[in-house]
């Protein structure tokens, strides 16, 4: 008799529960709390900063916006890094793009490439290629970087 009695208990609070936090849950889908990511085009000429080469590693090379190729063997590289914002959007969208390049190069050196062509944004489901610039998120908490391109190997 015991047994039922903590059943019925415990039925009775999740019961309650659901109840209550039914209507909380409508109405958080109704109004979200967090605000969108704005993305932004950003100058690539960041890349000249001796510290920043420095950081990535100099022995694998990165080229934006190239002509279109077929995917060698070697296969296709996807980096995404984020860091949390400063309150200095440049700062944070430069941050994110050396996070970004730093570890494509990790994995290009990983799979033995020297070289990552025809890099391009990749934000929304579809890439976007430029030789100059390149698409930075910016949320409420986190600045990311998203790009994806295509590993070479030494001939």
């Amino acid at each position: 008799m015991t047994a039922r009695f903590v059943t019925g208990r415990r039925l009775a609070v999740a019961l309650a529960l659901s109840a209550m936090l039914a209507p909380g849950v409508s109405l958080a889908s109704e109004h979200p709390t967090r605000s969108p990511d704005v993305v932004v085009d950003a100058p690539l000429s960041v890349l000249e900063k001796p510290a920043n080469l420095d950081r990535i590693g100099r022995d694998v090379t990165f080229q934006f916006a190239s002509s279109f190729a077929p995917t060698p063997l070697e296969g296709r590289l996807r980096g995404q890094r984020k860091v949390v914002n400063t309150g200095d959007a440049q700062r944070d969208c430069e941050a994110a793009l050396v996070k970004t390049l730093e570890a494509m190069a990790k994995l290009a050196r990983k799979r033995g490439g020297n070289k990552v062509i025809n890099i391009r944004s990749f934000w929304d489901g579809y890439p976007t290629s430029s030789a100059d610039s390149y698409k930075c998120a910016r949320g409420p908490a986190v600045t990311a970087v998203s790009l994806v391109g295509v590993l070479e190997r030494p001939k």
